[in-house]
């Protein structure tokens, strides 16, 4: 972490080194690259300077060579992260300072006693490297910024500090995901081990024949046994084993799988690195186990309800007769079946109230199975895709108390996420946008927004509302049919990576042009981003769970008016015999 804060806040890097360059600074320097790929937080291009202390060899051919084999071997591994070494660093033959000791040491002749003294040797070669270092300075290390901006990247100190804390923070939140590693090997082999479980994943869930297609077809088969007036119970205890059992030979088809292709490997895979690889094989499979689990939960409550209601009509039926036994006059017997109905109806509601609550999704359910696939979705594809690297896996708890940057004030982004990088640039913009009549610099009426003056502070007022007019589509996660079952894994990434892309074009679109960037980065703007588009998802779901109780209960409502009427039909035909025998056949009928 620190060497990559070095590299981002320097033109010039000295790394001081005793002894000989060593494969453990390669494999620093591998992890380095590697984290200034994914963060972006380097904006210029840093020199690297050798510095090798106590050489008492000190060719420079021995050391000339092993520069260039460091070189070859940094060179591989930005191949296989899939950039140019010269974009990041510069590394030239000249990149070694060789100094000797700076003491030397011997036995007094006189005392028999070790002395030591500094040496002129070393001070002269202290001094060529001073020398040096400001040569280079002046000559090949002109601050330029790596977008091809004329500006120096920081031509003040307060600039320099500015610019420092920003890198800090984001290598300070964002870092360890990245610079835990440490070799290029380790990533390599992380990366094949996350190709290898989504594989496995992917032919597992939606193979043919695979728990995706069982687990449907179950759910079919079970409803029709419920249409067809089978015991809601049984059928429930049945579809709940078979679903488990479903469940159990999935993960054992999954860990089997995951043994042999890893037995397959000429080397061996760490023993955590396998439980975890049987983890993340175990969560698609429970989540598609929940997912079968909701959808039947919703089947079978819609049965018992129906179960619910003809039970209810014969239990009418029995009331009628025995008021037909009372020899009550029309009028009373009317009366007493008004009275009786609203009785067993409020009843007949409490119990559909009680199970509407036990299959209503809270808000913290519905935040973990977010959380859940979108984790789910970014581990799978981290190592795929640069920037999902960079996305942080949220838990939902922290979702849930997260304010998502849509609720935030203008100017709270501006200085959390925004720095001014050509104010020329910025002013002309400015003065653009106050010269045209009707210019819309306020944010749409949705977001819940205060935008600030545009006078005084044009990044507040102009900059931050005109970016989220163009990210307004990809921070909204639209489910369309208002269904309340989180989206497919496939959707999910869609969604991920269309914010990505977004928030990618801005940043080389229209922030360029106006002279802005992100602060330090893109990394933190573009975690709050998904912070937003999670919420996004989260409020549709919760909208559409209100929504399915809301249709409930209307239908429930219209059920009961029905349902009276009816009942007050039978009641006024008991005079006729005519109409008592229908009735009596109709409740033989249902006792049949």
């Amino acid at each position: 972490q620190m060497a990559l804060m070095a590299m981002a806040c320097s033109h010039l890097v000295l790394i001081n080194h005793k002894g000989e360059l060593s494969r453990q600074l390669q494999d620093l320097l591998e992890v380095c690259l590697f984290a200034m790929k994914h963060l972006q937080v380097c904006r210029i291009q840093p020199k690297l300077l050798f510095v090798l202390r106590d050489q008492h060899d000190r060719s420079h051919g021995v050391h000339g060579d092993a520069l260039r084999l460091m070189r070859k071997h940094l060179a591989e591994a930005s191949n296989h992260l899939e950039i140019k070494l010269d974009d990041l660093i510069a590394l030239d033959p000249g990149s070694v300072f060789l100094l000797p000791s700076a003491f030397a040491s011997d036995l007094d002749p006189h005392t028999g006693q070790e002395i030591r003294w500094s040496t002129e040797l070393f001070a002269q070669e202290a001094l060529r490297l001073r020398r040096k270092i400001f040569s280079d300075g002046t000559s090949g290390l002109a601050p330029t910024c790596t977008d091809g901006e004329s500006a120096p990247e920081f031509s003040t100190l307060p600039d320099w500090c500015l610019h420092a804390m920003s890198v800090w923070r984001v290598l300070d939140r964002y870092g360890p995901n990245l610079l835990h590693y440490k070799t290029i090997q380790e990533i390599e082999v992380q990366r094949e081990f996350e190709d290898l479980v989504k594989q496995i994943s992917a032919q597992l869930i939606n193979g043919e024949s695979g728990l995706a297609a069982q687990a449907k077809a179950l759910l079919s088969s079970c409803t029709r046994r419920l249409a067809d007036g089978e015991p809601s119970e049984q059928v429930d205890t049945e579809f709940r084993s078979s679903l488990q059992a479903l469940l159990d030979t999935c993960s054992s088809k999954g860990i089997a799988e995951l043994e042999r292709c890893l037995q397959a490997r000429k080397s061996k895979l760490p023993e955590a690195r396998h439980e975890e690889a049987k983890k993340k094989l175990q969560t698609p499979v429970e989540y598609q186990g929940e997912l079968a689990r909701y959808t039947w939960t919703l089947s079978l409550t819609e049965a018992v309800d129906r179960d619910q209601l003809r039970a209810l009509k014969v239990h009418f039926k029995k009331t009628i007769e025995e008021l037909w036994q009372a020899e009550s006059t029309r009028a009373i017997a009317e009366e007493q079946a008004r009275q009786v109905f609203a009785s067993e109806w409020t009843a007949f509601e409490d119990k559909c109230r009680q199970r509407f609550d036990r299959t209503t999704k809270s808000q913290k359910q519905l935040a973990e199975e977010v959380c859940l696939v979108f984790n789910h979705v970014i581990r799978q594809h981290r190592h795929a895709e640069q920037q999902m690297h960079v996305l942080e896996l949220i838990p939902a708890t922290a979702l849930l108390s997260a304010e998502p940057i849509s609720a935030w004030d203008d100017t709270r982004i501006a200085h959390e996420f925004f720095e001014t990088r050509v104010p020329q640039r910025l002013a002309e913009y400015a003065t653009a946008c106050r010269g045209v009549a009707g210019v819309a610099v306020a944010r749409p009426p949705t977001a819940l927004h205060h935008v600030a003056a545009v006078k005084g502070d044009e990044l507040a007022g102009l900059v931050v509302p005109e970016v989220f007019n163009h990210l307004a589509s990809a921070l909204d996660y639209d489910t369309h049919d208002s269904t309340t079952q989180i989206p497919a894994s496939d959707a999910i990434l869609d969604a991920i990576r269309r914010l990505n892309e977004a928030v990618q074009a801005e940043e080389t679109g229209f922030l360029a042009k106006v002279g802005v960037r992100f602060k330090g980065g893109a990394v933190a703007f573009l975690n709050a981003a998904h912070v937003c588009l999670r919420h996004s998802l989260l409020n549709n779901l919760a909208r559409a769970e209100k929504e399915r109780i809301e249709h409930q209960w209307k239908m429930l409502q219209s059920h009961r008016q029905h349902t009276e009427e009816e009942f007050i039909s039978m009641v006024r035909g008991r005079t006729s015999d005519a109409g008592r025998a229908k009735m009596l056949a109709d409740s033989f009928f249902d006792v049949v």
